[in-house]
């Protein structure tokens, strides 16, 4: 029993780390105006760099930017509080797979990459394989849908029936919506510390445009060699 607890416990633990995450940079990607995604898709140096340079073109990148928005916080909130999360784990997984391979952890682009890679692994890749496993096993935690589940089973029992579940019911349900007081205590914590630090975000697909765009620092250091300002907020 105690290992069972365990089991879903660290479920849980993992799942809501993952749906943070996407949380976290969609809000970032929200309150943040001066972040966009098109630096992001026009630099795309890989074997799918022509689709990216697409979406980031001036015409699509209005809705490719809000859909990324929604994206991550509508993913990210599912998993969290655990709402369809078979079907959302599948959407996080092409999501971080569109993330992934516009700058892939092989080829040229490992020369390029923002952070650290061991060739073929990095941080979305490791997010991504966490979410294939959320597909496929049965346990998925403690979570909203199975309140939701059992308020829905209640329809057509007796009350006698109804009775016999209720006090199991009840504790269960305390258990499952655990998520949703976390949520609000990590959300509050997050928008504490960047109004007190003013905390320059830059997420995997974001790039603040007010910031030097990595094309015009290889162009100003080809014309100019190797010495590169670097521009400060203000």
């Amino acid at each position: 029993m105690k290992a069972e607890m365990l089991k879903r416990f660290f479920i849980t633990v993992s799942r809501m780390a993952i749906g943070w995450v996407f949380i976290y940079e969609g809000l970032s990607k929200l309150f943040e105006n001066s972040m966009s995604i098109a630096p992001f898709l026009r630099n795309t140096t890989g074997f799918l760099s022509g689709f990216y340079h697409w979406l980031g073109s001036p015409e699509l990148i209005g809705i490719v930017n809000l859909l990324n928005i929604a994206a991550l916080l509508l993913i990210g909130g599912a998993l969290f509080v655990g709402l369809f999360i078979r079907y959302v784990a599948l959407s996080g997984v092409i999501l971080l797979g569109l993330y992934y391979f516009a700058y892939p952890a092989f080829g040229e682009t490992l020369l390029v990459q923002p952070e650290g890679n061991l060739f073929i692994v990095n941080k979305i890749f490791i997010q991504a394989s966490v979410l294939v496993v959320f597909i496929y096993i049965n346990e998925k935690g403690y979570r909203i849908d199975l309140v939701l589940k059992t308020w829905l089973n209640k329809f057509g029992k007796s009350h006698k029936e109804i009775s016999n579940v209720e006090v199991n019911a009840r504790r269960e349900a305390l258990k499952n919506l655990a998520t949703l007081p976390i949520l609000g205590l990590l959300g509050f914590g997050a928008f504490h510390s960047r109004k007190k630090y003013n905390v320059d975000i830059m997420s995997g697909a974001t790039i603040r445009v007010d910031k030097i765009d990595v094309s015009e620092l290889t162009a100003y250091s080809c014309q100019f060699g190797h010495s590169v300002p670097r521009k400060t907020d203000t």
